[in-house]
């Protein structure tokens, strides 16, 4: 499933400091999936934060949306897009992508 509404059950990859930390997501981006099981989401902390390839965890599409219900409001953004924010609380800003275009 590459584009539209990933299954609840997908998995979604987050940085070690939201996982472990309880930090906020700020930054994310959707990838082509890898497979059934992966939605294409990663999610971290900070854009700019270099994560070691062995920094991150999976949780699944809905655990995330439980930690954080904002992310509801992302969730369905097509492969290419980037999310970000400046803190907990504040708004998306969503890039990467043309809106005008349909999302199947």
């Amino acid at each position: 499933m590459g584009r539209g509404s990933p299954d609840l059950e997908q998995a979604v990859q987050v940085c070690e400091h939201i996982a472990k930390e309880g930090k906020p997501v700020l930054w994310g981006r959707r990838n082509e999936a890898e497979g059934v099981e992966d939605s294409g989401w990663q999610f971290r902390c900070a854009a700019d934060l270099v994560e070691s390839p062995t920094g991150f965890r999976f949780w699944s599409v809905n655990d995330v949306i439980t930690e954080d219900p904002t992310l509801c409001l992302i969730i369905n953004c097509p492969n290419g897009a980037t999310v970000e924010r400046s803190g907990a609380g504040e708004d998306w800003v969503v890039t990467g992508y043309d809106p005008r275009k349909p999302v199947r």
